[in-house]
């Protein structure tokens, strides 16, 4: 197999991009010479480990197989070097992060910033998208997960818990009749965060006593995929939406917005922060992961 540790990582960081072209970018390497010592590499072992065209790039099941005993062995080296390096100098390093991109937007922005001032050697990179990474197979150092965790072989750390409400803006509260309980939602000019379906459940809680719920099915008047849409539409006075809580304190204490049906609320979604069980984190997530925790607690 691999005979030589440059060619794992050659092959495990063509794999991470998507692309020969791209990894051997990020290599600083010609896109001809990563392509050949691959091929070389496939020769040896007598099967092909990517199914790689100008338009396509896929591993077989073989590829798959490798790719994950490669990322293995890469983590193991990272993880000593991150330990010994971690005793004479400052964390260094690749850090590869997958996050909800509104969770991301709103929660994550200043504690990264002040993450990457901080430790300025640690070449961070963020993938947002509302995807559930495969931290394990896709090479993923942490991963910012909404909601149950399902997932055993991960380590969780809770970020925050997000209370929501719902909210208009004073503009449509001077102009619509709010609902007096949750029974007229299915009434109101509801902005709801599903693009793909017109309908669904709003379950409302009494905040004073969570044992009361109501579930109302509701038909979305504008529907969108992005929470920071949403809650731009509710300022703009577009209709009803549910939001976290903490997106609308400033709004709400300048007056802007109003709570509807304010002692009602949604159940609370928690975030947590995911990383894979390893015996030896590398110095650079670890003090990553306690940072974000830290300033999530505090925010």
């Amino acid at each position: 197999m691999f005979k030589d540790l440059n060619d794992i990582r050659l092959f495990a960081e063509v794999v991470r991009r998507g692309a020969v072209t791209r990894g051997a970018a990020a290599l600083g390497m010609p896109a001809a010479t990563v392509s050949r010592r691959l091929a070389a590499v496939e020769r040896e072992i007598g099967v092909r480990l990517i199914e790689r065209s100008a338009r396509h790039f896929e591993l077989t099941d073989t590829g798959k197989a490798y790719h994950a005993a490669a990322s293995r062995l890469m983590e193991d080296l990272e993880s000593v070097t991150a330990e010994v390096s971690g005793l004479v100098g400052r964390p260094a390093g690749p850090l590869h992060i997958a996050a909800p991109p509104d969770f991301a937007t709103f929660f994550m922005a200043d504690a990264v910033a002040s993450f990457c001032s901080a430790y300025p050697d640690v070449e961070l990179s963020m993938d947002l998208s509302p995807r559930r990474v495969d931290l394990i197979d896709e090479g993923f150092d942490v991963a910012v997960r909404m909601g149950e965790l399902k997932d055993s072989r991960l380590v969780s750390r809770r970020l925050t818990t997000l209370q929501r409400g719902l909210y208009a803006s004073r503009k449509f509260a001077a102009t619509n009749e709010l609902p007096p309980n949750p029974q007229s939602l299915p009434r109101c000019c509801l902005v709801t965060l599903d693009a793909y379906s017109a309908y669904g459940d709003i379950v409302l809680l009494r905040s004073d006593r969570p044992s009361i719920k109501r579930s109302v099915s509701v038909e979305g008047h504008i529907r969108v995929n992005s929470m920071a849409m949403l809650r731009q539409l509710l300022l703009a006075g577009a209709g009803i939406g549910l939001v976290p809580n903490k997106l609308m304190e400033a709004e709400l204490k300048a007056g802007r917005v109003v709570r509807v049906l304010p002692d009602w609320q949604a159940p609370a979604v928690e975030a947590h922060l995911l990383y894979r069980t390893r015996a030896l984190l590398p110095q650079r997530v670890r003090l990553f992961v306690e940072h974000l925790v830290k300033a999530l607690e505090s925010g």
